[in-house]
């Protein structure tokens, strides 16, 4: 299915915004190419060169708009014809619900929207020294990128997502399909790089409360710890080999990365001892990807952390839990999952 996606971007001296149609095509996949996955209320997810997508439901603000609609050939008209295409997300299959509100619109993060009056419409004949822009390229690529990461799968539209999680909150247990996301350095921010409805910062509570699939007695357990009813959803795993997150493996990861983003830019005023833990925990990440970190490593300079933090009555018992958890593992299970940090 394709279409003319109109992106809007500063070119690099600042000053000049252009308007550009980039042409993308949304891939068709069978029903057996791809199949469902995961079922259940919260998340019906299918299978497709190793990624799950869960099915969007286009939602608008505004009257007369497209609501509740799951035709592919209606989503994808409105984000190719609207001027300023707000498509909303819900995590409940796409339909608003009080207890997982809306968390961002479908294109954030992958492009500009907005159009200015000041736009002008790019031709390659008239701007050839722009062609290769740093900025334009960006753009361009936004729009290409997030039509990868769609299917169209028996006339309804699919949407890449994280592999589904059972989450325990205070109203209930649901069960997510969002990317966590570290939080931005400050170095990062001017980056193109926003959290997407399909994406979530981190945050200590997320790390805490999140389980795999076929976690539920051990979120029963930490339910239990705070005496609260835990009603897991009843889920249908079609394809258990999709489900590969490991809960230890990325927690251990996520409490470091929370660790050095909660001192981020504050310097002056880390106690020395706590500083000494940080640059500890930043050594195991630095020049490496996720999957090159050492785990071990990783979790004793995160328990020398966590007991300087207490030297100075800093709270930080999530951080000390996921190392725990790690710590105490299983023997038998595979060590140092790395598709664990791709969910």
């Amino acid at each position: 299915m394709k279409a003319k996606l109109k992106v809007h971007y500063y070119v690099s001296d600042g000053q000049t915004r252009f308007q550009e149609p980039v042409e993308v095509d949304f891939r068709e996949p069978t029903d057996d190419e791809a199949p469902l996955a995961i079922e259940c209320e919260d998340a019906t997810t299918r299978w497709f060169e190793g990624r799950h997508f869960r099915r969007y439901t286009l939602n608008t603000s505004v009257q007369g708009e497209p609501h509740g609609e799951r035709r592919a050939e209606v989503i994808v008209a409105y984000l190719q014809d609207h001027d300023r295409p707000y498509a909303r997300g819900y995590m409940r299959e796409g339909l608003p619900d009080e207890a997982q509100p809306v968390e961002g619109t479908l294109l954030d993060g992958y492009y500009e929207t907005n159009p200015m009056s000041a736009d002008r419409k790019f031709s390659e004949k008239r701007y050839p020294a722009l062609i290769d822009d740093p900025k334009r390229l960006a753009a361009v690529e936004g729009a290409r990128r997030f039509a990868s990461d769609c299917i169209v799968v028996d006339g309804q539209f699919w949407v890449a997502c994280a592999e589904p999680k059972l989450v325990l909150d205070k109203r209930r247990v649901f069960v997510d399909t969002r990317h966590r996301s570290a939080p931005l350095t400050k170095a990062e921010k001017t980056q193109f790089r926003q959290t997407n409805m399909n994406d979530v910062s981190l945050n200590y509570g997320l790390v805490y409360m999140t389980f795999g699939l076929l976690e539920a007695d051990d979120l029963r357990s930490l339910a239990s710890e705070w005496r609260m009813a835990a009603e897991v959803p009843d889920v249908t795993i079609h394809i258990p080999g999709s489900l590969s997150w490991d809960r230890r493996d990325a927690h251990l990861i996520y409490a470091g990365q929370l660790l050095l983003a909660q001192w981020e830019g504050r310097l002056e005023v880390i106690p020395p001892d706590v500083g000494q833990s940080l640059f500890r925990i930043q050594a195991c990440f630095w020049g490496k990807s996720l999957e090159q970190v050492d785990r071990d490593a990783l979790s004793d300079a995160i328990v020398e952390a966590v007991a300087a933090h207490g030297r100075h009555g800093i709270d930080v018992r999530v951080a000390a839990r996921a190392c725990d958890d790690w710590i105490n593992r299983p023997i038998t299970m595979e060590l140092g999952s790395a598709p664990a940090l791709r969910s």
